[in-house]
């Protein structure tokens, strides 16, 4: 199956396969995942995925925008869809050799929040819990209207009175 009739099929079945990031019109990253049933069966990792957690499969950044906190944005969009998709971790088999491939590097996936869940010199399998995600979300989200509570707010505006001019027909 080629990766275009593969990419509609998942997106009939499952939802939107991918999320992209942009930058004044311009594509500046991007990343692919899928629910383990439907990764491409030619995949050498389609048989080691959880089946409760959606795959990472692979995933770009152009270069001037790496270090800027793309990547870490579009791993939360991708965790987001996650969470509300009902799965309880997202899943990637990182590589660790040098060099572009389709995998991502797992230097990259542990700094974005990824741990090593089966060890392999070259391509382990990465997993991320989504409940600590989304409770830490909720954490940050509680440390921000605390610190909210603490700055007034000004009061709301008065209405202005109206009152009839009165006139003084004498005269």
């Amino acid at each position: 199956m080629a990766d275009a009739d593969w990419a509609e099929e998942v997106t009939r079945q499952w939802g939107s396969c991918g999320v992209m990031a942009s930058n004044a019109g311009r594509v500046i990253g991007y990343l692919i995942a899928a629910p383990p049933e439907l990764l491409p069966k030619d995949a050498t990792f389609a048989a080691g995925a959880s089946r409760d957690a959606a795959v990472l499969l692979t995933g770009f950044v152009v270069e001037e925008f790496r270090g800027h906190g793309v990547g870490r944005q579009l791993v939360q969009s991708v965790a987001a869809l996650g969470v509300r998709r009902s799965y309880r971790a997202l899943e990637a088999f990182g590589t660790s050799l040098p060099g572009p491939g389709p995998l991502l590097p797992v230097g990259w996936l542990t700094a974005v929040g990824f741990e090593i869940a089966r060890p392999h010199p070259v391509t382990p399998r990465l997993r991320m819990e989504l409940r600590s995600t989304v409770r830490r979300r909720f954490e940050l989200t509680a440390v921000l209207s605390r610190l909210t509570g603490l700055v007034a707010r000004p009061a709301p505006p008065e209405p202005a009175n109206y009152e009839p001019a009165r006139f003084d027909r004498a005269g």
